[in-house]
C-alpha cells in the first residue's frame, strides 16, 4: 500500500512539473518573442532609414551603393526575398560606377538569396555574371569567380545532378587554392576552405539521403581536413568549424555511429553559441535529440527537444520538425497525452506554414492583378494623353498655317536684305581678288627677274668650268705631243680641282632646284659644333696645303651642340669654306671659329685673309633678295651664297657677311642651340 501510494506520489508530482514546465514555457515563450519582436522593430527602423534616404534625387552612385548594401545584408539571413532587390540594384550601381570588388561581393549575395528563396533562374544567372566578372579582376579580388562556381555546384546539388555538382564544387575548391579569399591567405586556411567546399558536396548528397560509402567516406575525409586547421586556428573560422562538427556528426549518425555523432553535435553546439547562431544550433539540437532517441536516452533528447522550441521561441519562428522531436521525446518518456497534444501542435505549425506558403501565393497573385489593373489603368490614360495629343496637334497646325503667312512676308523681307548684302560681299570680294591678282602679277614679275638672273648667273657658273677644261684640254694635248711628262703629271691636280668646282656647282644647282620646289624638308637634332668644323677643315685641308693657305679651327666651348639638319648644315660649311679658300691668296689664312651667341645661339664663323670686299658689295649680298652677281667679285659670290642663306633661314637662322678686322671677309652662320 505504502508503495502504490508513493508511486501515486511520484505521478502526482511528476505532472505538477510537467504542467509548471508548460506554465514557464508560456510565460518565457512570449517573453522572448516580444525581445526578438523588439529587435526586428529596430532592424525594421534602421531599414527604413536607409530607404528614406533612397528617395533623395540628389544621392550620388556611391553613397547610393552604401545604402543598397547596408539593406541587401540586413534582409540577408531572416527575410531574403526582400533583400533580393536591393542587392540586384546594388549590382547596377557599382557596375555604372566600375567598383568591379564591389560588384561581385554584392553577386554573391544575389546568387545565396537567390538559392535560398529557391529561385534557381535567378541563382544561376548572377552566378555564371559571378565568373565572368572575376576573371577580368585584379589577383587580389579574383576568388570571387570561384564563388560562382561553388554556388553553380549548389545549385545542381539542390536540383539532385550531384555529377554537374561535383564538377562545379571541384572548379571552386582548385580556385580556392590558386586565388585565396584574404580571409583565407593565412598558411593553410586555403586548404581547409578547399576542404571546406567539397565538404559541402558531400554533404548535400547525404542530406539528399545518399548513404552511399563513398559519400559517408567524402564527408569524414575532407571534415576531418578542415577540422585540422580550425582546431589549430579556432577564433579564427568558428562557424566553419561549427559547420564541419555539424556535418561530422550527420556522417557518424548515418554510420550508425552514435556516440560520435553525439560528440560532434556537442562541439558544433558550443561554437554556435559562441558566435550567435540561433538558426544553426537549433537545427544542430534537432539532430541530437534524434541520435539521443535512437540511443534510448528519452530525458536528454526531451531536454534538447525544450532547448530547440525556446530558440526558436526567441526567433519568433516557430518549427515543425521541433515539435515533432519534442513529441518524440514525450511519447519515449512515457507521456502520450503530452506527446499527442504537441503532435497536434506541431500539425498546426506545419498547417501554419502551409497556410503561410498559400497566403504568400495569394499576395503573390494579387499583386499581379494589381499590376494588371495598374497597367489597365495606364493604358487607358495613354489612349486619353494621345487623344489630347492630336486636338493639341490639329491645333498647333493652324497655329502654324498662321505663322507661315507672317513668315513667308518676314522672308521675303529677309531675303531681300540677304540678297542686298551679298551683293556688297561679293563687290568687295571682287576688290579683294583684284588686289591678290595685282599681287600674284608683281611676284610673277619678281619671280621671272629673278630666274633671267639665275640663268645668267648658271651660265656664267658653268662657263668657268668649261672654259677651264678646255685650256686643260689644250695643255694636255701639247704636252703629249711635247713629250713632257713632267708637265703632263702637274695636270691631274688641275683636272681634278676643276672637276671638284663642276660638282659642287652641280650640287647647288642640284639643291637649289629641290629647294625651290619645297621638297627638301630640314631634320634637325642635336650636332656638336667640334665635329662639324673638323669635319670641313679635314675636307679641304689638302686644297689649302695645295694652295700654301693655313686653315686653322679655334672652338671656343667644346660642348657646344646646334639643333640643325646635318646635311644642309655641311652644304653651306662646305660653300662657305669653298669660297674662302678662293678668295685667299697663296700664304694667307683660312680660320673656322665656333661660339656661343649673346642671344642663345651658336656662331660658326669662317674668315679669310682674302682682299675682302667692299661696303656696297655686302650690303648688296646681306639684302632680303641679294643680287646674285657682284661687281668685281667673279667666283664665290653666286648660287652657293644664295643656296646656303636659304639652307641657314629653313633651320631657323641667319648667314651674314662681313669686313674682317684685318682684312679679308667673314661669314657668320647662326644656328639654334641644341638644349
Amino acid at each position: 500500500m505504502v508503495i502504490l501510494c508513493h508511486a501515486a506520489w511520484r505521478r502526482h508530482v511528476s505532472v505538477r512539473c510537467w504542467r509548471l514546465l508548460l506554465v514557464l514555457l508560456a510565460t518565457l515563450v512570449p517573453l522572448a518573442a516580444a525581445h526578438a519582436q523588439a529587435n526586428l522593430r529596430a532592424d525594421s527602423l534602421t531599414i527604413l532609414k536607409f530607404k528614406q534616404q533612397l528617395k533623395s534625387l540628389d544621392l550620388p552612385d556611391t553613397a547610393r551603393l552604401r545604402i543598397l548594401r547596408e539593406i541587401a545584408l540586413a534582409y540577408y539571413d531572416p527575410k531574403p526575398e526582400a533583400g533580393l532587390p536591393y542587392a540586384k540594384e546594388a549590382v547596377a550601381v557599382a557596375r555604372r560606377v566600375g567598383n568591379g570588388a564591389l560588384e561581385a561581393r554584392m553577386l554573391i549575395a544575389v546568387c545565396t538569396m537567390a538559392h535560398n528563396i529557391g529561385d534557381e533562374a535567378t541563382a544561376i544567372h548572377h552566378a555564371r555574371q559571378l565568373m565572368k566578372l572575376g576573371l577580368r579582376l585584379p589577383e587580389s579580388d579574383r576568388w570571387t569567380a570561384g564563388e560562382g562556381y561553388r554556388m553553380l555546384g549548389g545549385v545542381e546539388a539542390k536540383q539532385g545532378d550531384y555529377a554537374a555538382a561535383r564538377r562545379y564544387y571541384g572548379q571552386a575548391a582548385d580556385w580556392a587554392l590558386r586565388y585565396p579569399s584574404p580571409r583565407n591567405r593565412v598558411p593553410g586556411a586555403s586548404e581547409a576552405w578547399a576542404a571546406m567546399i567539397l565538404l559541402d558536396h558531400y554533404y548535400t548528397q547525404l542530406e539528399g539521403g545518399d548513404r552511399a560509402d563513398s559519400v559517408l567516406q567524402g564527408v569524414e575525409r575532407y571534415g576531418r581536413q578542415a577540422v585540422g586547421y580550425y582546431q589549430r586556428n579556432p577564433d579564427q573560422q568558428l562557424y566553419a568549424l561549427a559547420h564541419v562538427y555539424q556535418t561530422l556528426g550527420a556522417a557518424m549518425a548515418a554510420r550508425g555511429r552514435l556516440d560520435s555523432a553525439v560528440t560532434y553535435y556537442e562541439r558544433a553546439i558550443l561554437r554556435q553559441q559562441k558566435i550567435e547562431e540561433t538558426a544553426s544550433e537549433a537545427a544542430t539540437r534537432v539532430m541530437l535529440a534524434r541520435v539521443r532517441l535512437q540511443q534510448g536516452q528519452a530525458a536528454e533528447a526531451l531536454r534538447q527537444a525544450q532547448r530547440v522550441v525556446a530558440l526558436h521561441a526567441e526567433t519568433g519562428e516557430p518549427n515543425h520538425e521541433a515539435y515533432v522531436v519534442l513529441a518524440d521525446a514525450l511519447a519515449a518518456t512515457g507521456r502520450h497525452a503530452e506527446a499527442y497534444r504537441l503532435s497536434r501542435r506541431a500539425n498546426a505549425v506545419a498547417d501554419s506554414i502551409a497556410l503561410a506558403t498559400e497566403a504568400t501565393e495569394v499576395a503573390k497573385h494579387r499583386a499581379r492583378l494589381e499590376t494588371y489593373a495598374q497597367q489597365s489603368r495606364i493604358r487607358d490614360l495613354t489612349q486619353q494623353r494621345l487623344l489630347q495629343q492630336e486636338q493639341a496637334r490639329r491645333q498647333q497646325q493652324r497655329i502654324w498655317a498662321l505663322a507661315a503667312v507672317l513668315a513667308a512676308v518676314v522672308l521675303g523681307l529677309g531675303t531681300a536684305v540677304v540678297l542686298y548684302r551679298r551683293l556688297r560681299a561679293q563687290r568687295a570680294l571682287l576688290a579683294t581678288q583684284n588686289v591678290e591678282l595685282a599681287t600674284q602679277r608683281d611676284a610673277l614679275t619678281q619671280a621671272r627677274a629673278t630666274q633671267d638672273r639665275l640663268y645668267a648667273l648658271i651660265a656664267h657658273d658653268l662657263r668657268s668650268p668649261v672654259v677651264a677644261f678646255t685650256g686643260l684640254a689644250d695643255l694636255l694635248n701639247r704636252y703629249v705631243t711635247r713629250n713632257d711628262t713632267e708637265r703632263l703629271a702637274g695636270l691631274g691636280g688641275r683636272i681634278r680641282q676643276a672637276a671638284q668646282n663642276l660638282s659642287e656647282l652641280l650640287d647647288n644647282l642640284l639643291n637649289w632646284a629641290v629647294s625651290q620646289r619645297g621638297e627638301l624638308t630640314p631634320q634637325p637634332r642635336p650636332i656638336r659644333a667640334t665635329e662639324l668644323l673638323t669635319e670641313i677643315a679635314a675636307l679641304y685641308q689638302n686644297v689649302a696645303l695645295a694652295a700654301d693657305i693655313s686653315l686653322t679651327t679655334d672652338i671656343v666651348d667644346p660642348t657646344l651642340f646646334v639643333h640643325a639638319d646635318p646635311d644642309m648644315t655641311r652644304t653651306i660649311l662646305r660653300n662657305l669654306a669653298g669660297n674662302a679658300l678662293k678668295a685667299t691668296p697663296n700664304g694667307g689664312s683660312v680660320s673656322l671659329r665656333a661660339e656661343r651667341d649673346a642671344r642663345g645661339g651658336v656662331r660658326l664663323q669662317i674668315r679669310d685673309s682674302g682682299a675682302g670686299l667692299s661696303e656696297s658689295a655686302l650690303e648688296q649680298l646681306n639684302q632680303a633678295t641679294p643680287q646674285l652677281r657682284v661687281a668685281g667679285r667673279d667666283s664665290g659670290a653666286g648660287l652657293g651664297l644664295l643656296l646656303s642663306r636659304s639652307f641657314a633661314e629653313v633651320q631657323g637662322g641667319s648667314l651674314v657677311l662681313g669686313a674682317a678686322p684685318a682684312g679679308g671677309t667673314d661669314a657668320t652662320l647662326t644656328l639654334p642651340l641644341a638644349a
